[in-house]
């Protein structure tokens, strides 16, 4: 049980951790639009509120919507979240894993 529940928190964490690395909202400058695009640089911002016509092309738009996108909020709160919090929940994670597997064998 306890496996089952790592395994599951482990793939949710790395998802996470993926979804912060490769997307990007994108806000253009006087439009009510709103984008999700795709980055390539994971050092890169998160949001861009001010998108330019001279970034236009440089992140490959996944969606668009109106005023807010769909899902926004738990973007967001991805977003927020350091890497160093999800590199440190996956460590925990695997060494829980392994202790598990440790005890289960030795039994």
């Amino acid at each position: 049980m306890i496996n089952k529940i790592t395994k599951g928190l482990l793939i949710v964490v790395i998802l996470f951790l993926l979804i912060k690395v490769s997307c990007v909202i994108l806000r253009p400058r006087g439009d009510a639009r709103v984008f999700l695009g795709l980055k390539f640089n994971p050092s890169q911002e998160n949001i861009i509120n001010q998108y330019d016509e001279e970034t236009e092309g440089k992140y490959p738009i996944l969606y668009s919507d109106e005023i807010m996108l769909r899902g926004e909020n738990i973007l967001l709160f991805i977003f927020k979240i350091p890497y160093l919090l999800y590199l440190s929940i996956i460590g925990i994670l695997i060494i829980i894993k392994f202790k598990f597997l440790k005890n289960k064998n030795t039994l």
